[in-house]
């Protein structure tokens, strides 16, 4: 059969200028499979590895806040009480030198012993002579009046004894109560006690928290007895005893260091609270809350970037990709035109 003759292969139904845009279309597609996919599976594997410790890091950002708290408190009832026992090694060594019954007078016999966060010391015998100094003005509190009444009372049975923490006064903040008896020669002859200002070392322990985060303690009672920001909401009618981080405390986990998230009572602007909690070696409790949103901040700025990151290669790979993919269908052009 002559050439003439041959069939000659169907017209395409696509012209050459569509043949062109689906090659310059599949090439993209090729680019963006073989480059972007990859590229994006990497991202998204980044991110969870991240996101899990950026999570882990705020989580133990609020443990170590809320033990460095219960660090320090632990730390000025210590050495107060340490500076009460050595008064009253003091006030035994004096009743030893003498047959008297009560000879202790004078209020100056303990004024070189009041220092540091022991803010008032009374010394009272138990014929009922007292020997006082310091910030007189407390005792006129009733509830810081009674807990050095009871302080007598439990000491006087040869017991050390420690009160519960409570904020009193907003002039006077957090203290607390503390009692050693006195005893000579196995008999106790009266009972020292002083009021432990926990103010200040309260105000310094929350000094680099920002106002996000709501911290606040409890004795062992479940009585609050300090707190930094903490919201009108949660004062109201101690609707912090109702939150469940404090329930866990009140209950068979007192003891316990943790972090949990839970929902946020009703009247706070935010819908999830992620809060750390620990305990002093007396039972009380720290707690440091956060809303949960801006514990994990971190993590939603960096997915934002990956993905920006992302976005911006995706439309760098379409400019290349329509810009390479023009250099190729040149040549393929010039060949159909002379075919």
């Amino acid at each position: 059969m002559s050439p003439e003759l041959a069939p000659r292969p169907a017209p395409s139904k696509w012209s050459p200028r569509v043949r062109r845009v689906r090659l310059v279309w599949t090439l993209l597609a090729v680019l963006l499979v073989t480059a972007l996919v990859p590229l994006f599976l990497t991202a998204y594997k980044l991110i969870e590895i991240n996101r899990e410790s950026l999570e882990a890091a705020s989580r133990e950002y609020q443990l170590e806040v809320a033990a460095a708290i219960v660090q320090d408190l632990n730390g000025v009832l210590s050495a107060s009480m340490d500076q009460l026992t050595s008064t009253a090694h003091y006030l035994q060594s004096q009743l030893e030198r003498t047959s008297m019954d009560d000879p202790l007078r004078g209020d100056s016999i303990l004024a070189p012993y009041l220092a540091g966060n022991v803010k008032l010391m009374r010394y009272t015998s138990r014929q009922g002579t007292v020997l006082e100094v310091g910030d007189r003005g407390r005792t006129r509190n009733e509830a810081l009046s009674s807990s050095l009444f009871e302080a007598f009372a439990n000491a006087m049975g040869g017991e050390v004894f420690v009160g519960r923490p409570a904020d009193p006064d907003p002039s006077v903040g957090p203290c607390v109560v503390a009692a050693v008896p006195v005893k000579v020669r196995g008999e106790v002859r009266g009972v020292l006690a002083g009021v432990i200002n926990l103010k200040d070392s309260w105000d310094r322990s929350v000094a680099t928290l920002g106002a996000p985060f709501i911290t606040f303690a409890l004795n062992d009672g479940g009585g609050l007895f300090a707190a930094t920001n903490m919201p009108a909401a949660l004062r109201q009618s101690e609707a912090y005893r109702k939150l469940e981080i404090v329930t866990r405390f009140r209950g068979e986990g007192a003891g316990i260091t943790e972090i949990m998230p839970f929902d946020a009572p009703p009247g706070l602007e935010v819908k999830e609270l992620l809060g750390a909690r620990a305990a002093t070696e007396r039972g009380w409790g720290v707690f440091v809350l956060v809303d949960r949103n801006l514990a994990y901040a971190s993590v939603a700025e960096m997915r934002r970037s990956v993905y920006q990151w992302a976005l911006f290669a995706v439309g760098l790979a379409v400019l290349c990709g329509v810009v390479f993919a023009g250099a190729v269908t040149r040549p393929l052009k010039v060949l159909l035109e002379v075919t």
